[in-house]
């Protein structure tokens, strides 16, 4: 959904002469290579004159006959002030890396303009007189630097699309006033020690179709209980991106989210949760209260099976990334029994996936591994015939991460994994988690990884990506020396009536982030790596 494109489409004609009660014409800047011009006008005169042209400079289009003005990668520098553009509605200066705060001057002269876009320029503040365009309805400045929204701008009662940057531009109190907004985008911060009357006026904006909200404070329980109330009030919403940019996970609390009374927007298709860890899998998050949902990216610490088959039931899911830090498995897995059945991207950057089949009743479980856990499949051969199209019918892509070491230790095998039961797979992305195994191990891995997709019947591509260092092989040779001392020295203090020296060894994780994570969401409260346990740094040997 980009609201964005339906304002400046609406208001701005298709580029022709003589075809419509406006004229447009499109001049080329030649001193500016790759720089164009859009303008518009009900004056036949002007589009004649421009159009032979077919060069701009200040002087030409400094014209207060002109609807609508639209430059692309142009020099702010060369226009003409925007006080000469008396009857402009449409104001694009997108892309206009040198267009600054200093070329907004005149902006409150502009009464008839509906939509104005700043994205990608230098702009670091918008004037105080922009609260004088008393018609705007779209105000776009993503990708400049403005971080505080001037108050003249709650004048602004016709305003549908507010596009700040949503992990910058500061969240203003006043927002309630903005009664018309179908789209907003903007950040909760603490720097006016407003965000939680923010969060309360949110969910006076029934109309909100678009909502992207980035954090840069930790809420309290009345914060995030104001935020979930005023969440269930947005019915029209279809689009819902919540961020931490702070650097860190925050840390749900699923209780509030899990209530029986409390429900997502019905609506909602596009729903982006990926640094907002719940604990557990919320009930609003269901075939029963999503029928729409369409793009979900989620992270959960504890998902068991019951939580699997929730997202596998949601009816329209077409992407789906997941991350979690648990083991489950679900049997019978398969698009009859309405599991993922219009999946098209499957994302879990923290898991082993795996399809296995038995062969007593050809039915497939679907398996996500931790790596930590006991490995909950096993290695024996996995290619029993299933029905066309069983499991995931529509699954194009693949994302899934493998821990050599892990799969080792568990006798596992990338060449089980069960890709030949994806029948319309194109592409594989697997993260092949290095630390501790050997180079041998990680390329045999790799190896194996190649011809799962080699063999498969659309030779989907595949994408490696490798996290960690193998071990060298000297470091194998010397650790396999010096186990064999340590043998060969404990049978001789045995044979001398002596007991060796026993070292208690801590158990490794396997990265450093799940250990970060397990803290974090142990005590509420988010540790760095300098403050966790020792064996939480010690690199796998």
């Amino acid at each position: 959904m980009n609201l964005v494109a339906e304002a400046v489409g609406s208001l701005v004609p298709k580029l022709s002469i003589n075809e419509s009660w406006e004229e447009a014409i499109e001049l080329a800047l030649p001193e500016n290579s790759g720089s164009r011009i859009i303008i518009t006008t009900r004056n036949s005169t002007v589009a004649e004159k421009l159009g032979d042209e077919h060069t701009a400079d200040a002087s030409m289009v400094g014209m207060p006959q002109l609807r609508s003005f639209i430059i692309s990668k142009g020099d702010g520098d060369k226009l003409a002030p925007l006080s000469s553009f008396k009857h402009l509605r449409v104001l694009d200066m997108e892309g206009c890396s040198n267009v600054r705060s200093s070329h907004l001057v005149h902006l409150g002269s502009l009464l008839h303009l509906r939509y104005l876009s700043l994205q990608n320029t230098r702009v670091k503040e918008l004037p105080n007189e922009i609260g004088a365009l008393k018609l705007l309805q779209t105000l776009n400045f993503d990708g400049t630097g403005i971080k505080q929204l001037t108050p003249s701008i709650s004048r602004l009662t016709q305003l549908v699309c507010l596009r700040g940057i949503y992990f910058m531009t500061a969240a203003p109190h006043w927002i309630g006033k903005l009664a018309s907004l179908e789209e907003l985008r903007v950040c909760v911060d603490s720097s006016d020690g407003n965000a939680r009357a923010f969060l309360q006026a949110l969910g006076s904006l029934s109309k909100l179709r678009v909502l992207w909200i980035g954090l840069r404070i930790v809420m309290d329980d009345d914060m995030e209980r104001d935020f979930v109330l005023s969440l269930r009030k947005l019915h029209k919403l279809q689009e819902f991106l919540f961020n931490p940019t702070y650097g860190r996970h925050a840390v749900a609390r699923t209780n509030m989210w899990g209530e029986a009374d409390f429900v997502l927007p019905q609506h909602l298709r596009h729903l982006d949760l990926e640094d907002f860890c719940f604990s557990w899998l919320p009930e609003c998050i269901s075939a029963a209260y999503l029928p729409y949902l369409f793009h979900l990216i989620l992270s959960v610490d504890v998902i068991d099976q019951k939580g699997l088959e929730f997202l596998a039931r949601l009816p329209e899911l077409c992407f789906l990334k997941l991350m979690t830090m648990s083991t489950a498995t679900v049997c019978n897995f398969s698009a009859g029994n309405g599991y993922f059945q219009k999946l098209r991207f499957c994302m879990m950057p923290s898991s082993m996936i795996q399809f296995q089949c038995k062969e007593e009743d050809s039915s497939v479980s679907f398996h996500i591994w931790n790596g930590i856990d006991a490995m909950p499949f096993d290695s024996d051969k996995n290619d029993c015939r299933i029905p066309p199209s069983a499991v995931m019918p529509n699954l194009e892509v693949l994302l899934s991460e493998i821990r050599v070491r892990a799969l080792k230790d568990g006798n596992g095998d990338c060449a089980n994994v069960g890709l030949q039961y994806l029948t319309s797979l194109q592409k594989v992305k697997v993260r092949l988690d290095c630390s501790g195994a050997s180079a041998t191990e990680v390329e045999e891995a790799e190896a194996a990884l190649r011809k799962a997709t080699e063999v498969h019947p659309n030779r989907p591509t595949l994408e490696v990506e490798k996290l960690g260092q193998p071990n060298e092989p000297e470091e194998d040779d010397k650790s396999s020396e010096k186990d064999g001392q340590k043998q060969l020295d404990g049978d001789q203090m045995a044979a001398e009536g002596k007991k060796p020296d026993v070292k208690i060894r801590y158990p490794n994780f396997h990265r450093q982030k799940y250990c970060k994570r397990w803290l974090h969401t142990s005590t509420g409260d988010p540790l760095d790596f300098d403050s966790s346990p020792s064996f939480c740094k010690r690199s796998r040997k």
